[in-house]
């Protein structure tokens, strides 16, 4: 078995990983496009909120119904922020796992053009030898001939 024989078993793994980590990103990016879309929802869900108690208020509300809208819109601004966090974390994962798998490319990159250069020398050195023995075959050829005469 050449070396270039056995390095495929490492090309083949290299290549393997490098998937992973591509399929890793690609679900990160699935991940932060939710999470942004969750934002959003909930933002438009505020304002949705505002303007359908800024209408009621104009036709007059109770001191209650005031104090619930400003309760409720804390605990919206509460998860309004939690979920700009959590939007946040996603990208950072998602930016971590393009630097992973960045670094497994590279490696697997290296890999290959290490398989290509050992590829390379072995047919050159595939094609001295048979260069040789296509000299000595007719090198004997012309010996054998020339003994005979």
């Amino acid at each position: 078995m050449t070396r270039s024989e056995r390095l495929e078993v490492v090309q083949q793994a290299t290549a393997h990983h490098e998937r992973e980590h591509a399929e890793k990103v690609a679900q990160a990016e699935r991940v932060v496009v939710e999470m942004e879309a969750k934002l959003e929802a909930l933002e438009r869900y505020r304002k949705e909120y505002e303007t359908s108690f800024a209408t009621r208020a104009g036709a007059g509300v109770g001191v209650a119904a005031g104090r619930d809208f400003q309760a409720f819109l804390a605990r919206l601004g509460e998860a309004l922020e939690q979920q700009r966090q959590v939007v946040e974390q996603a990208r950072a994962a998602h930016q971590a796992a393009i630097v992973a798998w960045r670094e497994v490319a590279k490696r697997a990159h290296v890999v290959d053009t290490l398989a290509e250069r050992w590829q390379v020398e072995e047919s050159r050195e595939s094609n001295r030898r048979d260069q040789r023995d296509s000299d000595e075959l007719s090198q004997q050829l012309r010996i054998n001939r020339e003994g005979k005469t």
